[in-house]
């Protein structure tokens, strides 16, 4: 038994010699005492969990959630009548961290939960028991509602797959293996001028080449964090609906896994992109819908909630790399026509960005007219300060900035007219353009009233709306009312290194600034990579304050990641 692991199912009152691996579930505390410190924490393995004691250890670290133990030496003590993991460094215990999981579960029994019979207690507990001090109260495991359970069975290979599945949510078996080998690897960042050059001399073949790798290693970065979502928000229906379309997705890529460049498989590939990008049209919408599904079952705690904001960012800017790479191959190696005989694929090496802001304003324009009855003006500045008197164009995605500029029109015009009332004249939206060395600055200014500090900084938030929620019955426009559009604009905006934020003077009105790279190849791509930190940012628990107060607006501009 000296060599060999177990788990924790087996552990008994007074087994010496046990070596185990397990994965920390709570940080737990320090504790000094008469002959040294105490480390208290909760751990688990694939049988279940239980609470551990680390006796006189000589270091001061703490381990975090998510932290793989390698324990040697150990034995099962008895504290309070109840079964613990000891680890006593003074009789040659150890416990050394070895790796970081991807995932906390805490769904697993607590063995140290069972009140252990009479026979099997430490006799000093019965002359130390008393009541328990406040202090024990709180953090003594909670007492489980359910009825006592009987003895731990052997772990089975069925035990181990519904271990597997805890882990690996709604991806298991040899998908689940394949997305391991490609989330080792980091997606490869391209730059618009990359995208531009290899549509006019490329060949098909190398971008398939590319491309069913590529693919392959984005979805595998994106489709890891998405199991690490709460497991409440993986249950709804629409949730499940999305990973579902990206498992599907995931392994019809598959199979062009190991096939050559020749034409036929091309022709297959392009063939089934078309597929897959059909597939994945309505993937905002319907993790909107997941998100209002969990909000009307037991709503969202805190901690959640920013994990959710940030797995959802990467999400989403993930989905616009894919497109891209998608759009791109089949506009210049397939059967779809480009929106205009000058695009290379979906890039404009010319983008006239007036055109696109007047499209984008004129547009906005006609639904507010069609809801309001009247709609605010625009008064339009450009200037090149580059090429002065010359109108202002960039390498671009034009669909890419009439999105970012429809949806801050609409707002813009929204506040507006709901601010000064529909029998006002409504002053102008004013909009400016230049053109720098580095940069190409819009700014949109409205006198739309604007909003305070406290509602800024949740503007981007997609579990926030200005609007009201939106009808179920397909009767209202895509997006209206899931608060979905800034934060999916600002995405546009940083995905080829720009941004996009706001200032707003409540009682006033509001300026939303767009900055995009003038420079073609300093615009590279900014993609989520699949990290420990990433994990941690996914699976943090509550913070404690470190403030006295939270300032709003503060990370109303995060910094560029």
């Amino acid at each position: 038994m000296a060599n060999q692991e177990i788990t924790l199912n087996h552990l008994v009152p007074y087994m010496k010699n046990i070596n185990c691996t397990v994965i920390v579930l709570d940080g737990g505390a320090y504790k000094p005492t008469a002959h040294g410190s105490v480390y208290t924490l909760r751990v688990a393995d694939i049988s279940g969990s239980i609470n551990a004691t680390i006796m006189y250890p000589d270091y001061t670290e703490r381990f975090d959630p998510g932290d793989i133990l390698k324990i040697k030496n150990a034995s099962g003590v008895v504290h309070q009548s109840r079964l613990q993991l000891g680890v006593n460094y003074r009789m040659n215990g150890e416990c050394k961290k070895s790796g970081e999981f991807c995932m906390i579960f805490n769904e697993l029994p607590n063995f140290s939960d069972r009140v252990l019979p009479e026979n099997l207690r430490d006799p000093r507990d019965q002359q130390r028991q008393g009541p328990p001090s406040r202090g024990q109260q709180r953090h003594q495991p909670p007492r489980q509602p359910s009825q006592p359970r009987g003895p731990a069975q052997p772990s089975t290979s069925g035990g181990q797959m519904r271990f597997s599945r805890k882990l690996l949510g709604p991806f298991v078996g040899s998908l689940a293996k394949k997305l391991d080998y490609y989330s080792q690897f980091q997606p490869s960042s391209l730059t618009i001028q990359q995208y531009l050059d290899f549509g006019r001399i490329g060949t098909a073949a190398n971008s398939y080449t590319f491309l069913k790798n590529e693919l392959l290693v984005r979805l595998a970065n994106i489709m890891q964090e998405f199991t690490l979502l709460p497991p409440k928000l993986l249950q709804m229906p629409s949730s499940k609906m999305v990973s579902n379309w990206y498992a599907e997705s995931f392994e019809d890529l598959l199979l062009f896994e190991a096939s050559d460049a020749s034409p036929e498989q091309v022709a297959r590939f392009n063939d089934q992109l078309t597929v897959v990008l059909k597939r994945h049209a309505h993937v905002v919408e319907t993790m909107a819908e997941g998100l209002i599904e969990l909000r009307e079952s037991d709503g969202v705690d805190i901690a959640s909630e920013k994990g959710i904001q940030y797995f959802l960012d990467r999400f989403y800017i993930n989905r616009i790399s894919i497109r891209m790479l998608q759009n791109q191959h089949l506009v210049v190696f397939g059967n779809v026509l480009p929106e205009s005989p000058r695009h290379v694929g979906c890039i404009d090496p010319a983008c006239d960005v007036e055109s696109v802001v007047y499209d984008a304003f004129e547009n906005a324009r006609f639904l507010c007219d069609r809801y309001y009855l009247t709609s605010p003006s625009m008064k339009l500045e450009m200037h090149n300060a580059v090429e002065k008197g010359k109108p202002i164009s960039i390498v671009a995605v034009p669909s890419h900035l009439y999105h970012m500029m429809f949806e801050l029109f609409k707002n813009a015009m929204r506040a507006t007219v709901e601010y000064h009332g529909v029998d006002d004249d409504l002053p102008d939206i004013k909009v400016y353009v230049v053109k720098g060395n580095e940069d190409l600055s819009i700014k949109i200014c409205d006198r739309g009233g604007g909003v305070s500090r406290t509602i800024l900084e949740r503007l981007y938030n997609y579990m926030y709306s200005t609007a009201p929620p939106p009808p179920r019955d397909g009767t209202q426009a895509p997006l209206a009312g899931y608060g979905y559009g800034l934060p999916l604009s600002r995405l546009y905006a940083r995905y080829f290194l720009g941004d996009l934020f706001l200032v707003s003077m409540e009682g006033h009105g509001t300026d939303a600034c767009i900055y995009l790279k003038a420079v073609p190849v300093e615009a590279s791509e900014v993609l989520p990579i699949y990290s420990t930190s990433s994990r941690r940012n996914l699976t943090m628990g509550p913070q404690v304050a470190d403030w006295s107060h939270h300032v709003p607006g503060q990370g109303n501009r995060p910094a560029q990641s």
